[in-house]
């Protein structure tokens, strides 16, 4: 007892940490007189006056991506000074920070928590809290194959292309991480090649030739020309032209041959025509072509005689003298003449 004051101040025991129950005899004499005991059972009940204290101010963690849910990967080490029912603690019954559901780094790559603990004094006015700041970081996982993106990607071309060799190209591209383990994505690349008017039409034969009669009726197809254009669309589309003017006329899709003019043999027996073939590209390519014709002759002109009347003298040898005399006109007509005196 503090021989000064009405109370008890405190109790240490040897080992200087403060007893929460100890047994105290208690002696009373008075003067030379007999001497009175008594135990004094001290038993001090604790007060909530202290709040749940975390082992460290901050904790972190550091997961794969591929963490299952519902696994546990950190432990939170709380303790209260205060005694018995206080030192249940609602963070969590194991004291464990879970997962609760999938992660994914490309995603959230981290996460701040703020984790608080609180005792379960009752009333509620007298609980104490304390918390705790967590970073967790989640670290990757090679889960992701790489992706070939075509509008990135750079292809170089190594030799010249031909369309009319290889029209098409199909190259199979492959894209593999250095990751452990390593993953890879593969793509089929179609490449169609597109065409440019790089070729002249080309006619199946260099040269024409053909005879018609100087009777042939206009609008009679005479013959038709070809040319192939190994070019596609516009490039190879082919068209005919005449380059010069004649009797005849050439249809420009078909190349067909036609003869519109009357013809006269005796006035023009041949004609040259040049015949053109030309594609429709934007820089047209052509190529040229002969047709060589021959009008032949029918027999379309009477003889005459020029002049209608001569006059001879003499009377030897008549008849070799009529053929000095006479001059025939034939009109350039080639049919054998017969004559009768």
């Amino acid at each position: 007892l503090d021989n000064n004051q009405n109370h008890i101040s405190s109790y240490i025991n040897s080992y200087g940490i403060v007893l929460t129950k100890t047994v105290l005899s208690v002696v009373a004499q008075q003067g030379d007189s007999q001497v009175s005991s008594v135990r004094v059972y001290f038993n001090v009940l604790d007060v909530n006056d202290n709040p749940p204290v975390f082992s460290k101010d901050d904790f972190s963690a550091s997961l794969l991506e591929n963490t299952r849910v519902g696994t546990c990967f950190l432990s939170f080490n709380v303790s209260d000074k205060d005694d018995g029912k206080y030192q249940v603690f609602v963070i969590n019954p194991s004291g464990s920070l879970c997962l609760n559901a999938e992660l994914d780094r490309e995603r959230q790559s981290s996460y701040n928590l703020t984790v608080t603990a609180n005792d379960c004094a009752l009333p509620l006015a007298l609980q104490f809290t304390s918390t705790v700041h967590v970073v967790i970081v989640v670290d990757d996982v090679n889960d992701n194959a790489p992706f070939i993106d075509t509008g990135n990607g750079t292809i170089y071309l190594q030799e010249t292309l031909d369309r009319e060799h290889i029209d098409v190209f199909t190259v199979r591209l492959t894209a593999t991480d250095k990751g452990s383990p390593k993953l890879e994505t593969t793509v089929n690349l179609t490449i169609k090649v597109e065409d440019v008017n790089d070729h002249d039409p080309e006619f199946s034969q260099s040269t024409y030739s053909l005879t018609v009669r100087e009777d042939i009726p206009t609008g009679q197809s005479l013959l038709q020309v070809h040319a192939h254009d190994q070019d596609i669309g516009p490039n190879g589309q082919v068209r005919y032209v005449l380059t010069q003017e004649s009797p005849f006329v050439v249809d420009s899709v078909r190349g067909v041959i036609t003869v519109m003019d009357k013809l006269d043999r005796e006035r023009d027996s041949n004609y040259t025509l040049n015949i053109m073939a030309v594609d429709q590209g934007n820089l047209p390519r052509s190529a040229t072509a002969e047709v060589s014709v021959t009008v032949l002759d029918v027999n379309d002109f009477a003889p005459m005689f020029s002049p209608k009347t001569l006059f001879t003298e003499g009377t030897k040898n008549l008849i070799m003298s009529i053929f000095v005399c006479f001059l025939i006109n034939l009109l350039s007509t080639r049919s054998q003449l017969w004559m009768k005196i």
